[in-house]
């Protein structure tokens, strides 16, 4: 994915500077080695920030279509396609009486929803608990 090209260079960096520390070792030359060991440290540190700034905007991209499907969609009146859930999720409306437990009321029956396709599990999890914690605070008892 393009998203995450820039990651995986990194890494491809990274592990070229972990053989060569390690052939350096093997010829007991330690300075060199020392010397690719903090350069594949300081890859390491950039495929990190470069494995967050590709989730965030695989994250941005998946959000952005769930909100123009929904407004296309015409569902849920006029708040549907709003952002909720410190903007991670997208408010879809409200669900019809009945169609998810009996006598739900109203704020029980508003929907929301938060896409995670293409992104690593981890960062899934992270997105998901921060989403939830947001709805909490927020106060959304819906769906």
């Amino acid at each position: 994915m393009a998203h995450r090209d820039a990651q995986h260079e990194a890494k491809r960096r990274h592990d070229s500077f972990l053989t060569l520390a390690d052939e350096a070792h093997l010829i007991q030359d330690y300075k060199l080695e020392r010397m690719y060991r903090r350069l594949a440290r300081h890859e390491r540190s950039t495929i990190d920030s470069e494995a967050r700034d590709a989730s965030w905007r695989i994250f941005k991209l998946r959000r952005t279509n769930l909100v123009t499907r929904v407004i296309l969609a015409n569902r849920g009146g006029h708040r549907a396609g709003s952002l909720v859930g410190a903007r991670l999720g997208v408010y879809l409306g409200i669900s019809p009486p009945g169609t998810r437990g009996k006598n739900l009321e109203i704020e029980e029956r508003k929907e929301a929803a938060i896409d995670l396709h293409g992104l690593h599990g981890d960062e899934a999890v992270e997105y998901t608990s921060e989403f939830l914690r947001a709805l909490e605070e927020e106060r959304f008892l819906g769906l």
